[in-house]
């Protein structure tokens, strides 16, 4: 997804008050109707909820979706992708949604989308 100038106006905007290093060199990246077999449900000290390992049976790379995403029979209802965005603090977002612990944003300067974890932005004080 990359952002018009309609999104970027009607989007809130976040600010970084903690860096953040995406740790994903190749995120998963899947369209609606794939099928994969769903694994286990995150567990680490975060408060990231609902997020399942799920292995895409083509074989291609596993990797993390909110559970939502995807059906008991391991169909994906969505398009998703699993980007990470590397951010700095004081670094302008625009927030797309929400899911378990993260936000799905857009960053200001270069329109990358990708998920950044919570904890690390602020709503813009007006």
């Amino acid at each position: 997804m990359n952002f018009s100038a309609a999104n970027v106006a009607a989007s809130p905007v976040l600010v970084v008050i903690t860096a953040y290093d995406s740790s994903c060199s190749s995120p998963l990246s899947l369209k609606a109707g794939a099928s994969v077999h769903i694994g286990r449900y995150y567990t680490g000290s975060e408060t990231w909820e609902n997020w399942v390992y799920c292995t895409p049976t083509d074989g291609s790379a596993a990797g993390w979706v909110p559970r939502s995403y995807v059906d008991d029979d391991g169909l994906l209802l969505v398009d998703y992708c699993a980007h990470e965005l590397t951010v700095q603090v004081e670094e302008r977002l625009f927030f797309i949604k929400e899911q378990g612990g993260w936000y799905y944003c857009g960053k200001e300067n270069t329109k990358e989308v990708g998920w950044v974890p919570k904890t690390c932005v602020a709503a813009r004080p007006t």
